[in-house]
């Protein structure tokens, strides 16, 4: 039998019955999101750190016509240095300076007020090594890691499947899931998860399975395009429950100003996922 394996600050193993459940069956709960499993995944380590940024990317695969969302966030709420304070006047991304939004920096392919030439750049970030560089408030250039070695992000992730097209999914069933690995990744793996949606289903399906909304498993993976989601790990949801399958890639580092001590931590997370599907 097949063990699911989650990945969060230590590995669980979760191995799952072969029968297939009806909607009064229990969901073993991990209280875990699919943002907390792909983070951890990634080893993203949010310690004590002085700023973050954030370059990355999510596909509906149900709507596998509709684009990419990309984005990239920049937050920055420490002070250590006088020339510092809470957050750098500018950061630049491949010598593109990020909008300051107040409280922090972000650009957003789904937001209406960005300019075409930053969308055009954002999406250049995907599949590259990218240089970051901050300048302080007095118009210092802050030399530091993140300019001089640079900081890969990951192909955007697209994931095709049979579940794609139908919007169901047979807990007694095997499925083949295809996506378009990514030769630059870092750690050569990728991540597939389940995430119960039983909250949902109980509120618009009107059926009754056991409440929740968490991830019930994930296995890391070579990062080779191909992986069988087998009826062993499938047949933990209820039939008339909900899931969402995902499929995910990432990078994280933190980067360390020479000059000034001040720690970055930066991350890149795509993923692919398919919402909602309703389990039978």
């Amino acid at each position: 039998m097949k063990t699911f394996l989650l990945y969060i600050s230590a590995i669980f193993l979760f191995a799952f019955s072969s029968c297939k459940k009806d909607s009064s069956s229990q969901v073993e709960s991990t209280k875990v999101t699919m943002g907390e499993a792909i983070l951890a995944f990634i080893k993203n380590n949010s310690k004590d750190v002085d700023g973050q940024i954030s370059i990355s990317a999510m596909h509906n695969s149900l709507s596998p016509e509709s684009p990419v969302h990309e984005y990239i966030i920049g937050s920055f709420n420490r002070e250590k240095d006088i020339r510092f304070p809470i957050k750098p006047a500018e950061i630049y991304i491949d010598g593109m300076k990020l909008p300051d939004n107040g409280d922090g920096y972000s650009i957003n392919t789904l937001s209406s007020n960005v300019s075409d030439e930053y969308l055009k750049i954002l999406k250049k970030c995907f599949g590259k090594t990218v240089q970051i560089g901050f300048k302080s408030i007095n118009g210092v250039s802050l030399m530091n890691e993140m300019e001089t070695n640079g900081f890969y992000v990951p192909q955007p992730v697209i994931m095709d499947a049979p579940f794609n097209q139908s919007v169901m999914i047979d807990n007694n069933n095997n499925y083949s899931i295809g996506w378009n690995p990514d030769p630059l990744n870092p750690s050569g793996k990728i991540l597939v998860g389940i995430i119960y949606e039983g909250d949902y289903a109980i509120e618009f399906d009107g059926v009754s399975v056991p409440p929740g909304t968490h991830l019930i498993g994930a296995e890391e993976i070579d990062d080779n395009g191909h992986y069988i989601l087998t009826q062993a790990s499938l047949s933990e949801l209820p039939v008339g429950s909900r899931c969402t399958i995902f499929v995910a890639r990432g990078n994280s580092s933190i980067f360390v100003d020479p000059n000034t001590g001040l720690e970055t931590l930066v991350n890149s997370y795509v993923y692919a996922q398919a919402p909602l599907l309703q389990v039978f």
